[in-house]
């Protein structure tokens, strides 16, 4: 018979909480129920099983059996009557009574002979009980150890269990007729903690996870883990770092496991796959806060003052192709000024554009600059400015007691491309610029992504086009996480539960129960 491998007690859950402080090359146990081999009684038992007096009884439909409560027969008394199937059964100091299903009570004395039903037969000194010592025989057949959610017997398909009984260091169930010892083995099993994934820019998933032990990883995009084909060598006691193939590309979630050179399973966890890493913008270089002056006292000279978001070489030209220019400077990260001589007196346009300085010559977009006239003054500087900044969130699950919150997402939109810098906290008591983390922006739309879950405010700061710093407050507050039961009558049933068209994962499933963590305020 197929072994079956259960899940873990809620104090093995505490052993693996801490399995990280622990010495021990492997930090958990986890209890298994085995069937033996079935009492080599002869005869199909049609009554339950009772205990009294360190003895267990039985009945088939013409031998009363009298078992030691390691299993073995004491006595087979034959009877002088038939007993029916499903009869139910009771030991009295003077008396044994049989309740068939359907039909008359026997009743017998304890030799086994017929008696006529006594007036008062006392208290029986033992009658059919679906509870024996740490276990409980169930309406549905099954039968289930103290503190599990899952039975230990049977397995899926297999025939129901009528009766249960518990003898010296075993439970005895009655299944179809025969007497099977269940016997508990206490193994150790590898422990998988602190797992992440995220996906690769060829579609590859970046696994990391700690494991106890050596052995296996089975890989699933469903709970069947260890029945799956997915799998990798290699896993070693310790952290890991894996990357595993054949992940389609829409899956958010990865079960995973570790098998033990002996084959012992770990639990199984579920990891989610985080998305890969969008370009970053500040990988192309930026010009940006470009102003233009006349000297005052030689009207063919100007200057022009510009920021670079990094070092390179800045190409200039009173022509659009700006790239094909002979006029070039080279530039350091920060503001630089260009002289130009030569100049005719009237209002220029010229253009700017930067080329990085990597193997691949990264340019930036070209800008241009208005030199005004000589003796008129310059434009003033436009007003800079940030606006409309909306936050949203994508809650994420992890396999920690506590979940995150997730991934925050701060959409705002600016007047001008240039630098932003910004800085989460609760006050702004320092210098943004000088603190702040940078982060380039374009006209229109740009996003700002945390991962901070904790209720304070971000700040983005920015110079404007008079040289003054300008701030902006933006309220986090992220929500506060919940835990939520939904129970699905009938217990088969499928729910599925989206947020923001993403499927959730359950955190802890039951029976017939899912519990998912929902974000007060959001919709689901």
């Amino acid at each position: 018979m197929k072994k079956r491998l259960s899940r873990w007690t809620a104090v093995l859950l505490c052993i693996v909480m801490v399995s990280s402080m622990l010495p021990t090359a492997w930090a958990a146990s986890k209890t298994e129920y085995n069937p033996g081999e079935t009492l080599p009684l002869g005869q199909k038992i049609v009554t339950t099983m009772v205990s009294a007096e360190d003895t267990i009884y039985a009945a088939s439909k013409d031998t009363l059996y009298a078992l030691d409560l390691d299993g073995s027969v004491q006595n087979a008394t034959s009877l002088n009557v038939e007993i029916p199937e499903e009869s139910g059964l009771e030991i009295y100091p003077e008396y044994i009574r049989i309740a068939p299903k359907d039909g008359e009570e026997i009743w017998l004395d304890r030799a086994g002979e017929p008696a006529e039903a006594p007036e008062d037969p006392g208290d029986p000194e033992a009658e059919e009980n679906k509870t024996a010592g740490s276990y409980t025989l169930r309406d549905d057949g099954k039968v289930y150890a103290a503190g599990r959610d899952d039975p230990v017997y049977p397995e899926e398909n297999g025939k129901p269990v009528t009766a249960i009984c518990m003898g010296e260091k075993n439970l005895f169930v009655l299944v179809d007729g025969e007497i099977v010892p269940l016997n508990e083995e206490t193994v150790e099993v590898p422990v998988v903690s602190e797992a992440s994934a995220k996906r690769n820019e060829d579609g590859t998933v970046a696994l990391a996870f700690t494991s106890d032990c050596a052995g296996t990883l089975y890989y699933a995009l469903d709970q069947n883990v260890f029945d799956s084909e997915y799998r990798q060598d290699g896993v070693e006691n310790g952290q890991n770092n894996l990357v595993i193939e054949g992940i389609p590309e829409g899956q958010e979630t990865l079960w995973i496991g570790v098998m033990s050179a002996d084959g012992q399973q770990s639990e199984i966890v579920s990891v989610t796959i985080e998305p890969a890493d969008e370009p970053t913008e500040e990988d192309e270089p930026v010009i940006s806060e470009v102003s233009a002056s006349r000297d005052a006292s030689d009207k063919t000279k100007a200057e022009i003052t510009f920021t670079a978001s990094c070092d390179g070489t800045v190409y200039y030209s009173f022509e659009k192709n700006v790239f094909e220019s002979t006029k070039t400077q080279k530039v350091t990260e920060g503001e630089n000024t260009i002289s130009l001589t030569g100049l005719k007196d009237t209002e220029l346009t010229l253009y700017l554009g930067m080329k990085k300085d990597d193997a691949e010559q990264t340019e930036s977009e070209i800008v241009a600059v208005t030199i005004p006239a000589a003796g008129e003054e310059p434009a003033p500087a436009e007003k800079k400015t940030i606006s409309d900044a909306k936050v949203s969130r994508t809650v994420k699950y992890t396999n920690k007691k506590n979940a995150d919150v997730g991934q925050i997402t701060v959409t705002f939109q600016s007047s001008f491309q240039g630098n932003v810098y910004y800085t989460v906290s609760e006050a702004l008591a320092e210098d943004i610029i000088t603190l702040g983390k940078k982060k380039s922006v374009t006209k229109g739309k740009n996003t700002i992504q945390l991962t901070d879950s904790e209720s304070k405010t971000l700040w983005i700061g920015w110079e404007d086009g008079d040289g003054t710093v300008k701030t902006k407050q933006v309220n986090l507050d992220p929500p506060t996480v919940y835990t939520s039961k939904i129970t699905l009558n009938p217990k088969k049933g499928k729910l599925t539960i989206k947020y923001n068209g993403t499927i959730l994962t359950p955190k802890k499933s039951g029976d017939g129960w899912h519990q998912y963590e929902l974000v007060v305020g959001e919709t689901y």
